[in-house]
């Protein structure tokens, strides 16, 4: 059960903070609810119950996901449509980890092939969810969260091209 000034993250919506539960009667169902402040800038309502079955959970560590990010990077298909099912899986999954091997892969192979449309919206996809998941923690505003993942990424690339294949 969280509780009052926890990081957490829904799979869909994004980090936020636990800021209040609320006791509300929809009916004649009488439930707890989290009032969660997204850092997107909305408000969402999980009823307790059934947080974690509708994606609720703790916030992942930001080295881990920087760990992910700094990791040798998987070859994608070449085929489009394989490349995007199991790019769209992946971050749709909701997993940070998941997410960040995904955004990972996407920028390595654009560094080598011109990305698609549909890669650079689902970079675009990936980078926010990392963003805002970074932004949720204390002293990190979303701005510097997007730079911070950028230049990880980067340092990651520079690191890979040092390395004799």
């Amino acid at each position: 059960m969280f509780k009052k000034g926890d990081l957490v993250l829904h799979r869909r919506h994004g980090a936020g903070t636990v800021v209040d539960t609320q006791r509300m009667q929809i009916m004649a169902n009488e439930q707890t609810y989290y009032v969660i402040d997204l850092v997107v800038g909305e408000r969402l309502l999980i009823p307790v119950k059934q947080s974690e079955q509708l994606g609720l959970s703790e916030i992942v560590s930001p080295e881990v996901i920087i760990d992910v990010l700094s990791d040798v990077p998987q070859e994608l298909a070449d085929d489009f449509r394989l490349r995007q099912t199991e790019i769209d899986r992946k971050i749709g999954s909701g997993d940070p980890l998941r997410v960040a091997e995904a955004l990972r892969d996407l920028s390595w192979r654009g560094q080598s092939t011109k990305p698609s449309s549909g890669d650079v919206r689902l970079m675009d996809k990936a980078h926010k969810f990392l963003s805002g998941l970074l932004a949720a923690q204390p002293d990190i505003d979303a701005h510097e969260a997007s730079q911070r993942l950028d230049t990880i990424l980067q340092q990651s690339f520079l690191m890979k091209d040092d390395v004799p294949a």
